[in-house]
């Protein structure tokens, strides 16, 4: 699976990283890493780093945030009231 290794540092790393960069982007490379306020910084920092390839980039919280799939395929997400 692409950016395997990645995700693995990421959960490796995610307790410590909440202490100091809760809320922030992190991007991850291999085992480096840098921390953004936005995830438009973090990529705009990849492609000028490493051009186009993948990169894994994430909100630094303490737990994954749920989705609804199915409210992401309908566009129901965010619809308006």
């Amino acid at each position: 699976m692409a950016l395997e290794a990645e995700l693995s540092f990421f959960n490796e790393h995610r307790d410590a990283w909440c202490a100091a960069h809760e809320g922030e982007f992190v991007l991850i490379k291999g085992t480096d890493s840098s921390f953004f306020r936005t995830d438009d910084e973090a990529y705009r920092c990849a492609l000028n780093q490493w051009g186009e390839v993948p990169v894994f980039i994430r909100q630094v919280l303490r737990e994954d945030p749920t989705e609804d799939p199915l409210s992401l395929i309908y566009g129901t997400l965010h619809a308006p009231p």
